[in-house]
């Protein structure tokens, strides 16, 4: 297992390695990242003491959706569309946005979107302001 950085790169590397395991290994992934969002972040990712802060400090609802949203996203064979602009090492405090689309479609189990011919993309955008 890798400890990543998450970075536009780190997210990328991940999302290969994830969609090239096998359904016995994809399937563990997903119901880490539904049960335990936080402790699957935290085992790919070396997240900074302000990234675990932000994590902590999330909503508990809108975590929960995220999470279901990319454990379906992985589940169609789907990488999320994840976008991190790299922060400016002279911005102090870390203020970023965090923009989702497509978190409510992606809530349903994956064989909800095979009927629909077009489904709008899981995308996370993190940008600093």
């Amino acid at each position: 297992m890798n400890i990543l950085i998450f970075n536009q790169a780190g997210v990328n590397y991940l999302q290969a390695h994830i969609l090239g395991l096998s359904m016995a290994l994809l399937l563990i992934e997903m119901n880490e990242i539904r049960t335990d969002f936080d402790s699957w972040l935290n085992k790919w990712f070396n997240l900074t003491t302000s990234q675990l802060s932000q994590l902590q400090n999330m909503d508990p609802a809108f975590k929960q959706e995220l999470a279901n949203a990319i454990a379906n996203n992985y589940a169609a064979g789907l990488t999320v569309n994840f976008i991190k602009e790299d922060k400016d090492e002279q911005e102090v405090p870390d203020k970023k946005n965090m923009v989702v689309h497509g978190l409510d479609e992606w809530q349903d189990p994956v064989g909800s979107h095979l009927t629909n011919m077009l489904v709008l993309p899981l995308m996370i955008r993190i940008q600093y302001s």
